[in-house]
């Protein structure tokens, strides 16, 4: 039920890591209750990296918007925003 309220939040979070590694504002971020971690993250993606979690992000949504299985929807979505290199488990 509460899927298309998690989705939005992780739209946000990668929003605010895309705000802030290219502003460094902080007036920008909506969770400025985790600038900490905003900045860390932020730091840590590459462009390329945030973009294909971004990408993932929004495309669950759409997936949700067309009644994708919620599990489906999840374990898709945790392949797609893993680290590069990352493989899955048996």
């Amino acid at each position: 039920e509460r899927m298309g309220e998690l989705l939005e939040i992780a739209a946000l979070w990668y929003r605010d890591l895309a705000v802030w590694k290219e502003t460094h504002d902080p007036t920008l971020i909506i969770n400025l209750d985790r600038h900490a971690e905003i900045e860390h993250w932020a730091a840590a993606l590459s462009w390329d990296e945030l973009a294909r979690r971004i990408e993932a992000a929004d495309a669950a949504r759409d997936s949700l918007e067309r009644n994708v299985q919620p599990r489906i929807l999840l374990e898709s979505l945790f392949f797609k925003i893993a680290p590069p290199g990352v493989a899955a488990t048996p």
